[in-house]
């Protein structure tokens, strides 16, 4: 590929890491009772502070103040926001000081408002406490467990409609369940089964939707309780012994007719609305398409039930989204935004004039933005990329495809450098994604850790990098088939579609084959140890980022920190380790096949990370000593999964870019004998 139209000229403006750090990250905007303002988290080189901005015009304020940042929030009915910071829940109407509302005594979250606007339920330590906003009485109501988050989930507190209950996300033991009490305590109903329940909302006062799914995570069945009878009824469910990854909860309809549904019958995940008054399950999109936008993406009923906006690829490139609007009686689709990049994370305003949502592109990072569903007149609220970055900096992908080692068709973006000459011959970086259940998109990625690491890679295009970012099996966006081609096969057919994008890398004429470097976060470190483990003549250099490196210490770690929580990706493994899939568990550990690795590593992680055990970096020191591996580790005390501060990030970025500087820009008789 020589198309000089993806690369910038030689002479293009500089992308500097200074901008690379400055840009951004908020949050899906939350709209206010009236619908004349937005609110929205808004992390700023890991400090995330509450803002907000009035849909008719004006610059953002900010809510909240000092130097901790807001964890979560919630509009009140009277037009206040309550929210979560430094372990204390305040209370602010935008443009107002904060009033504390809670100090110390523990670490709050959560917090809830009830229907009247009268009190505030909020999480403590993981009991439940009731503030009087009127009487400035606090009450704590028993709980037969600790209250505990939810994935993709702001609270595991929800108020029936009338106020007069409350249904609470609970841990007891290992085992996660619902809890129903009335708002004086009375305990009503508890879920009471091995499975995991996942998402809950409230229908009516009496009728409770939830969906939970089995401990395999093979079955995922949603139904509806009445918490005064205890009749429940099962409405949809979703089976596959492949494995089920997390899906968008499913949403009510306004008035309480319906339940909206993300299932998946055969190869694409699309819209269903189950009709509660007839029981009819009924399918409203179809086509060779995904109708989700990622992980922590939202569809929403308009105010009046008739119509559903959600985030999909139809009728674009599949690494692509366009917010759509479906009629629930006719199931017709209308496109409401044109792109191009990804638009996700949709929520109607009140009075169903305008609907929010996050827009990123391939000149934009992920920003708030509404658009009028009428008209389709969309307008900007907020900016969150530095006036410095404009297009004559940035660079567009190609999306390519290439053939794995079994002949499957491997989804990637291919990049050219700034001022790309098909003559010469460049180093090459592999960018492997984390998740595994992740796509990388055509522009900026609306969720945070691959937007800084898209960023990222728009600096080292303008260093000389060819930079290859693959879409490798296990990714969502190109069907079920593909999302579960990792069955049986996880560190294996997955490693062996990033591999062959090197190999494809070498296949260009511009690209020196003895020059190409794989590295990712998460999962992707976990496929970049895979890599030089069991593909040790491959790459020149791996760089691992809180990848894994001993799956069955992963797993009992993974139980033991968060328990009752399940994964799908157990069940790619086939299930707990036994006979029938000995052999995947063992693929499934790079340090199995540390013996083969021979070019160096670099490894990077936090100390407090709360997805992989850290006991992962000292068994990756423990087996490389042994085996006398090149390796390096950079450690940083207290750091999340996906680094939070921008301090920490100036740090790794830089030592990433003088590992690439010294492993791919020289021959291999002048690279260094050692890491360190």
């Amino acid at each position: 590929m020589t198309d000089r139209t993806r690369a910038l000229p030689a002479d293009a403006p500089e992308f500097t890491l200074d901008e690379v750090l400055s840009i951004k990250h908020p949050d899906p905007a939350a709209w206010s009772p009236d619908g004349a303002w937005l609110a929205w988290r808004w992390d700023d080189g890991g400090l995330v502070h509450l803002w907000a901005a009035r849909v008719d015009g004006g610059r953002p304020v900010q809510v909240s103040r000092g130097e901790t940042s807001v964890s979560s929030f919630q509009w009140g009915p009277d037009g206040r926001l309550a929210f979560a910071q430094g372990g204390d829940i305040w209370i602010a109407a935008p443009g107002d000081e904060p009033t504390q509302l809670t100090r110390g005594g523990g670490t709050d979250a959560m917090p809830t408002w009830s229907p009247s606007g009268q009190q505030l339920a909020f999480a403590r330590d993981g009991t439940l406490w009731i503030h009087d906003l009127g009487t400035a009485c606090v009450s704590v109501l028993p709980l037969p467990g600790k209250i505990v988050s939810g994935y993709g989930d702001t609270t595991s507190i929800r108020w029936s409609p009338s106020g007069a209950r409350l249904a609470v996300r609970i841990l007891d033991g290992s085992q996660r369940d619902l809890v129903v009490l009335t708002a004086d305590g009375t305990a009503l109903w508890r879920t009471e089964t091995p499975d995991n329940e996942v998402a809950f909302a409230w229908v009516d006062d009496r009728r409770l939707h939830y969906t939970a799914i089995d401990p395999s995570s093979r079955v995922r069945v949603h139904r509806l309780i009445d918490v005064e009878t205890g009749a429940e009824e099962e409405l949809a469910r979703e089976e596959s012994e492949r494995g089920l990854k997390g899906e968008l909860p499913p949403v009510v309809h306004p008035a309480g007719a319906g339940i909206a549904y993300v299932l998946t019958p055969g190869n694409w995940p699309h819209l269903f609305y189950r009709d509660l008054s007839t029981g009819e399950l009924r399918q409203l999109t179809d086509g060779e398409c995904d109708d989700t936008g990622h992980a922590g993406d939202s569809y929403a009923f308009s105010p009046d039930g008739a119509r559903i906006v959600y985030s999909s690829n139809r009728d674009t490139d599949l690494n692509q989204r366009r917010l759509w609007l479906v009629d629930v009686a006719s199931g017709e689709s209308t496109l409401l935004t044109p792109g191009p990049g990804t638009d996700s994370c949709a929520a109607w305003s009140p009075d169903g004039r305008f609907i929010a949502f996050v827009h990123c592109g391939p000149y934009e990072s992920p920003d708030i933005w509404v658009v009028d569903p009428t008209s389709g007149e969309r307008r900007q609220i907020s900016h969150s990329m530095p006036e410095t970055l404009t297009s004559e900096k940035i660079t567009l992908p190609t999306h390519i495809t290439y053939p794995s080692e079994d002949g499957l068709a491997v989804h990637a973006d291919l990049f050219l450098p700034k001022g790309f000459d098909p003559e010469r011959r460049y180093p090459a970086i592999v960018w492997v994604h984390g998740g595994m259940a992740r796509q990388m998109r055509y522009g900026w990625h609306p969720m945070r850790s691959y937007a800084m690491f898209y960023s990222f890679h728009q600096y080292l295009l303008h260093r000389g990098y060819v930079i290859l970012s693959v879409d490798y099996r296990g990714s969502i966006g190109y069907g079920r088939e593909y999302e579960q081609a990792t069955y049986l096969s996880m560190c294996q057919g997955d490693l062996a579609d990033v591999v062959a994008g090197a190999r494809y890398l070498a296949s260009l004429g511009y690209v020196d084959p003895e020059s190409i470097a794989v590295y990712g976060l998460s999962y992707g470190g976990y496929l970049t140890l895979g890599a030089l483990t069991k593909y040790p003549e491959v790459f020149a250099l791996g760089i691992n980022i809180a990848g894994i490196w001993d799956y069955e210490q992963y797993n009992q770690s993974r139980e033991e920190v968060s328990p009752g929580s399940r994964w799908h990706g157990l069940a790619r493994l086939g299930g707990p380790k036994g006979e029938h899939n000995a052999e995947a568990w063992y693929q499934a550990s790079p340090r199995n096949f540390v013996q083969q690795m021979t070019r160096p590593l670099l490894n990077l992680m936090g100390t407090a990370d709360e997805a992989v055990d850290y006991a992962q970096i000292d068994a990756i020191i423990r087996d490389c000593v042994e085996h006398g591996k090149d390796f390096a580790v950079v450690h940083y005390p207290g750091e999340s999964h996906m680094f939070t501060w921008r301090k920490t990030w100036e740090d790794a970025f830089p030592r990433i870019e003088r590992a690439f500087q010294r492993y791919l820009t020289v021959p291999p008789s002048e690279r260094p004998p050692a890491m360190i």
